[in-house]
């Protein structure tokens, strides 16, 4: 079945789908997006991805279509493809529009795209130090917009390098994030994160993981750390709603910890299913 896909209002074959050569997202990366994935036919998380967007939306002075509307959006997309594990990616620009001003759009662009969920990877993985950095004192930051060159330029360098990650540091030199997850390591048994105010973006797996690890009595502290505290960690991994736990073994050439998945990373990744299983 061809890939249907939501764009204002319209449930339409992906290859039947266009914007305009003016819009905003295109010439300027003027918008927001969100990934989340579907368990069983329904969105995971929905209302939270909505939340973030719609607070992303109030920094940049976007203003969204009602939350109603997004979610049924989301919805009716997810139903039309009848894809029971899906990977969802809710697109939303300042609509058609040149120049400087941003009064000059008078409606925004929605899309959902809907694919089958890649398989998520229970191998380990490692990441390299990417020679690209957060800025932790810009407020964009911690928005999930369209203008994405910084994260594929970091996931670049780990590509050349034969990782599949790249963590960046913020400029003041502590860790940040990954190129596309967040980031948490363990050493002698407390659960590390970089702080929201390290220049990250606020995942929903990332708050998922520090409240599942209150359940069985995991200290977790968010702060700024440097680099070496990744390379002394016993266990690490790293976060989005795609992977959503993956194992970290290898920083750059220093292995982390034994080189395999840690206990807290298995009891986490165990509780992250069990939650997932019984929405």
């Amino acid at each position: 079945m061809p890939e249907i896909v939501y764009l204002n209002g319209s449930l339409i074959p992906s290859d039947e789908a266009f914007v305009s050569i003016h819009d905003r997202g295109l010439l300027y990366g003027d918008g927001l997006f969100e990934t989340m994935r579907a368990y069983r036919g329904v969105p995971f998380r929905l209302e939270e991805h909505l939340a973030r967007m719609e607070a992303g939306s109030r920094l940049i002075r976007m203003n969204l279509p009602a939350r109603k509307s997004l979610r049924q959006a989301v919805l009716d997309a997810v139903a039309a493809n009848g894809i029971a594990e899906a990977y969802v990616r809710l697109t939303v620009t300042r609509g058609p529009g040149i120049g400087m001003s941003l009064s000059a759009c008078r409606a925004p662009t929605v899309m959902v795209a809907v694919r089958p969920s890649p398989q998520t990877p229970l191998s380990g993985c490692r990441a390299v130090l990417s020679s690209h950095r957060r800025d932790e004192d810009s407020p964009l930051s911690r928005v999930k917009s369209l203008n994405y060159l910084p994260s594929l330029l970091a996931r670049a360098e780990a590509e050349e390098a034969g990782a599949e990650e790249a963590i960046l540091l913020n400029r003041r030199g502590s860790l940040a994030e990954g190129a596309a997850s967040n980031l948490f390591w363990v050493c002698r048994g407390i659960l590390y994160t970089p702080a929201v105010s390290c220049g990250i973006l606020p995942g929903t797996v990332r708050a998922d993981v520090l409240l599942l690890a209150a359940g069985p009595g995991i200290q977790a502290r968010e702060g700024a750390f440097p680099p070496e505290s990744l390379q002394d960690a016993d266990e690490a991994f790293l976060t989005n709603s795609s992977i959503e736990i993956r194992p970290l073994l290898r920083f750059g050439e220093h292995p982390i910890g034994t080189e395999r998945p840690g206990p807290v990373t298995l009891k986490l990744q165990t509780a992250y299913r069990e939650m997932v299983g019984a929405r």
